[in-house]
Parts: C-alpha cells; structure tokens; sequence
C-alpha cells in the first residue's frame, strides 16, 4: 500500500520534474547566449560598435590627411613616400603599438631631376617633372637634352593651328587638352611641356600617358613658371629639356601592427588601407583624398589599442597599391605563407580593406573585378551569407536601428549569389570603347588564396579629382566621409568583437583544384622566368641580363583609360633569372622585357615575337603568357635587340 502510494506520487511529480529540467536547459541556453554578446566588461556586442562609433576622433583623420598631401607624392620611390612611411610609423607608435615595416622590392619609373633651359632671347632654367611613362617608354632624354623652337598650341585644336610650323618644335600646351597632343606628335611636334591648370581631372590625367612604347618625351610646370614660358614662346624662345626619369629598382614598405585579442588571440581580422599615390605627374601626387583610408586606419589603431578586441587586429597600411596590387601582393606572399599560419596556430578569418572617397554616403561590398573576375560564381558568394547577414547587423546599429534590414542605398552586398559591381560606375573613352572599371579590390590577393575578403569602397566612386597633379583637399566631402566611417567602423569593431565566428576556416593554400564545375580554384603561385636571347651562333638561348620584365592581366591595349594600373615590374638578375609572386591558377597572364640605352633611354631590346621567340610556342616553355597549373610555375621569355 505504502509503495504503491509512492509510486503514484512519482508518476503524479515526474511531468513536473521533466517540465523544471526543460526549463532549466532553456535558462541556461538563453543564459549562455546571453552571456556570450558580452565581453568581459559586461559590454554587449551592441555597445562594442556603439563605442567604437562614437570614439572615432574626425579630427585626427582631417591631421592625417593634411600631413599625408603636404608631402608632394607619395608614389614609392619619391621622397614624399619615404616620409609617409615615417609619419604612420611614429603615428602609430605613439599610440603605445608597436610597427612592423615590411619591406619588399619594386621597380618604378623614378624622375631624378628634370629641367627646361632656356636658349634663347633670355637664358634660365626652370624646374620641370616628368610625366608617367608611355607604356614602358620613359620620358628620358639624352645628355645633350632635346632642343626645339618653343610654340604654344593651347589645347591642340588643329583648326587653330593652320599654317603653324610644328615640325621639330617643342609644343607648349594646355594640360587640360585631352590627348591632342598624340595627333600634334603625328605632325613632327618631338616634346610636350604641359601648364599647371587650375582645376583638371582624372580622365585628363590619364589621356597623357598612352599604352604604346612611343618616345615621346613629356614635361609638366608649375603655373607660375608656365607663365614666363607662355610669354617666351611669343618671343620664339629656343629651349632644350632635360629629363632623367629611368626604372629603378627601389625599396617599399608594408606597415602592420598586431593588436592581440582578448578572448581569441588567434583568431586574426586583417584590416588594410593603402597609404601610395599615384599621378600622371609621378614626382606631384598629393593624393588628398586618397588619404583618407589610411587616415582612418590609422584613428581605428588608436582607438583599438585602447579597447582591446575580443579577436586579434592585424591593421596593415599597404604601398604599391597602383602597380596592380605589387605591395598587398608582396604582404600576402610574406605573411599567410609563415609558419604560424601553415600550421594553424594563427587563424586568419577575414580581409577587410578600406577605400573610399567622398562622392557618397553608401559603401560597396566587393571582392573581386575586371580583369581577373576571382569568385564570379555561385559557390564562391555562398561563403559570405554569415558574413552578409552580421555585416546588415553592425550596419543596422551604426544607422540607429539595431536589427534591422539595411538599405543597398548605406551597405550593398554584392556577392549573395554571384559577383556584381556594386554601384560603381564605369567609364567609357570618347570613342565608345569600353575602359571598363577603375577599381581593383585589394582583398583579391586575399580571396585568391582562400581567405573571405571583402573591400568597402563608396558607391558611385567616380573620383575625378582623384590622379591628378593638383591637391584635391578642398573637395574632400567630410560629411559623406563621416558616414561612411560610421558603417566602416561598425563593420569592422562588430567582426572585432564577434563571440562566435560561424562561416568556414581556412588556410590559405598555393594551389588547389576546383571539384566541382563551375567553381573557382584558389591558390597563389610564384611565377620563375628567365629572360632569354636567341644565340645563332650557338643554336641555342643565352641569358639576359637586367632586363625589366612586366607581367599584366587582361591586355593594357584593350584599355585605353586606367591602364597604368594593370601591370607589376620587376628586373631580371644577372643571369636573366626572375620572379613574380601571387599568380592565380588556370588565369592567364602576360609578359614582356626590355632593355634600354642607358645614356639616351631608347628602347634597344624587346620581346621576340619571331621565328626565335614566341612565334614557334617551342616546347620548353618559350612564350609570352603563363597559365600557371603548378607551383611554382615557369616561363623562358624571349627578346631580341631591336636596336643597334
């Protein structure tokens, strides 16, 4: 009797005791949840982008972008760069971090000094810049310098400059005259000297340098000095140029700071920016507003080193940016490549790179773009769903309302299903043909390997002051700045202080193939060349020495506008041996060398394109283009002396 009263009052306690032990699983999962949006403070996740927001100083960034542009250039190998690697050093170590300068080699055409000397009626000498190479063509000029009559032709309207003699001459002209000056060139004009004018823009810019290898040497003036020179060539002023712009090979810097997490140290945000310039003036690139980036880099390694983060923060300013990524190409070579991140005892979770301008307030979400398309494909945009929904999150708090469904018009995720540009314009030149568009995402080199990245770049990033020789502060737009901060900041503190990371983990890998059709495959191979000269007396190849070589995507001919940033350069070593890192697998490429009079810079060796060179596709790799299906690849380049 008494067990059998037992037993019942068991059966009558045990849905209560089930209904308590459920409860109990539930309280101590919503606690855990709960537990895991704060940080050791007790701050919740909300609170972490909130802070970051408000902790940003504009001010610091508006110091930074000052003293980045007063610097005249910041294009590597200028003194101005050199002096920018020292300003975000000791920026940085005054925030109590400690920098890391990385650096690499790369070849630049570097001006040494240029001058106008004036024969005639009133001898002077004026300081004078080269312009940006056309193709490989440097504008240098023997030691004798160029001498010619000095005419002026305004902006090269042929119909104004009826019956004007242009053969011999050296033309004085408007620098906003598009590329008029080719057609001038075709009349037997031998030199431009381009006016400091008071406003321009990037389409300009460009239009002055062209993708073909013409010896066409080019100068630029300041416009006091272009003034005296206006009122000479009334006088039918005699002058002579001197230029002294050669490739040289020159040392470049990547700076990185780590600051550790606090709860995952190693786990790793990459956060970049470049810091370079670049102008069809390579000796004046203020770069105003390309400054901002790095600006704002520079305020987040300041505010982070005060508020540590949940995960590590590799915050890197990168050079070499305009040389088709030869800088972040180098880091990415140095860095995922280490021990510590082959062996996964550093996870590197994400690359975010900041590039933006201040035509709008929104950002673009992008990884990859003309010409080499990384990820274009279903399988490759699936792996940013996690990513897209916590970026709408941080998104959503930093525009007020947490949670909430965030407009395209503030962030626009690109890469849901398939690879699209975002809202970035393109560009066309005044003939219709496509100059497709001019952005190239950073995180490609991260991308390639593996690793998500992502570029958070302005929508509707025209940026026609941008590559100019003019200092572009004033336009500068600090509102559309300061909201694009916001959402940058919150996306990059939300990812920062993130409690569980949920999308895949991977190590960056050299090669692997793609199993599934359609889908990318990922790697990052090293490319060994040898530049290599037909010898007929010996039936055989001979080695060429310290010849520049260039390799490039998608074709600079195909892109009359922006091709300048299509190409990487190195030079060959004393046994014509080379080497280029960060190839993509199963992606074409291309390449040349060449090889110049060291005393009037023409051109005396090129690509051999004949019965000797890469018209034969010899076996033994003898040819101009690489579609890399091993690492390391390799390629035997062939030239010839086209000059006696």
């Amino acid at each position: 009797m008494i067990v059998d009263k037992i037993k019942m009052k068991m059966k009558n306690v045990a849905p209560l005791l089930l209904f308590l032990i459920i409860c109990s699983i539930i309280s101590a999962s919503f606690i855990a949840q709960s537990a895991s949006s704060f940080n050791q403070e007790g701050a919740t996740l909300e609170d972490e982008v909130n802070n970051a927001i408000k902790g940003l100083d504009y001010d610091n960034i508006k110091v930074h972008v000052k003293a980045l542009s007063a610097l005249a250039t910041r294009v590597p190998g200028y003194p101005g760069y050199y002096k920018a690697v020292a300003y975000i050093s000791s920026t940085l170590r005054g925030y109590g971090l400690r920098p890391i300068v990385q650096n690499y080699s790369a070849v630049m055409p570097i001006d040494e000094g240029s001058y106008i000397k004036v024969i005639s009626p009133r001898p002077m000498k004026i300081k004078a810049y080269a312009l940006w190479p056309n193709d490989v063509q440097t504008c240098m000029t023997p030691p004798e310098g160029i001498r010619g009559k000095l005419v002026y032709v305004g902006r090269g309207d042929l119909r104004e400059l009826r019956g004007v003699d242009l053969f011999g001459s050296i033309a004085l002209m408007d620098f906003n005259s598009m590329d008029n000056w080719v057609k001038l060139a075709e009349l037997g004009v031998k030199a431009f000297i381009f006016m400091e004018p008071p406003a321009t823009d990037s389409v300009e810019s460009f239009l002055k340098s062209i993708p073909v290898p013409a010896y066409i040497p080019r100068l630029y003036v300041k416009a006091e000095d272009a003034r005296v020179l206006k009122e000479l060539a009334d006088e039918n002023a005699v002058v002579e140029l001197h230029v002294n712009m050669r490739w040289k090979e020159i040392q470049a810097s990547n700076i990185m700071v780590s600051i550790n997490g606090t709860e995952h140290p190693d786990e790793v945000i990459v956060v970049s920016a470049h810091y370079d310039s670049w102008s069809i003036v390579p000796g004046i690139a203020p770069g105003a507003e390309d400054a901002v980036s790095v600006s704002l880099l520079m305020e987040l390694a300041r505010y982070f080193a005060e508020h540590r983060p949940s995960r590590s923060l590799w915050l890197v300013a990168l050079s070499g940016y305009y040389q088709f990524l030869t800088g972040p190409a180098e880091w990415v070579e140095m860095n995922y490549f280490s021990d510590e991140v082959q062996s996964g005892k550093v996870k590197i979770l994400l690359h975010l790179d900041i590039d933006l301008s201040s035509e709008d307030t929104g950002i673009d979400l992008l990884y990859t773009s003309w010409p080499l398309w990384l990820g274009a494909d279903a399988q490759s945009g699936s792996r940013y769903n996690w990513i897209s929904q916590r970026i709408n999150y941080y998104a959503s708090i930093a525009l007020g309302s947490p949670g909430q469904i965030v407009s395209e018009r503030f962030v626009n995720p690109t890469f849901l299903i398939d690879q699209r540009w975002g809202r970035q314009p393109y560009m066309r030149d005044y003939g219709g043909s496509w100059a497709e568009w001019l952005y190239i995402p950073t995180v490609q080199v991260s991308f390639q390997t593996g690793i998500l990245g992502i570029t958070l770049r302005t929508q509707w990033a025209r940026r026609l002051n941008w590559f100019t020789p003019l200092n572009d502060y004033e336009f500068i737009n600090w509102s559309n700045i300061k909201e694009q901060a916001k959402l940058v900041t919150a996306i990059i503190a939300g990812f920062a202080y993130e409690s569980d990371w949920k999308t895949e983990i991977r190590t960056p890998t050299r090669f692997s193939l793609a199993l599934q059709y359609g889908a990318m495959p990922f790697g990052y191979v090293t490319l060994e060349g040898k530049v290599m000269e037909f010898n007929i007396s010996k039936g055989w190849y001979a080695p060429v020495p310290n010849a520049l070589v260039r390799i490039w995507w998608g074709g600079t001919e195909s892109r009359y506008l922006g091709w300048q940033f299509l190409c990487r350069y190195t030079f060959a070593d004393e046994n014509g041996r080379f080497t280029f890192h960060g190839l993509h697998p199963y992606r074409q490429a291309w390449l040349d060398a060449w090889k110049f009079n060291e005393t009037t810079g023409r051109i005396i060796y090129t690509v051999d394109s004949g019965m000797y060179g890469t018209a034969q596709q010899m076996a033994g790799g003898i040819r101009a283009d690489i579609l890399p299906v091993t690492h390391p690849a390799s390629i035997l380049l062939p030239v010839f002396r086209c000059e006696e």
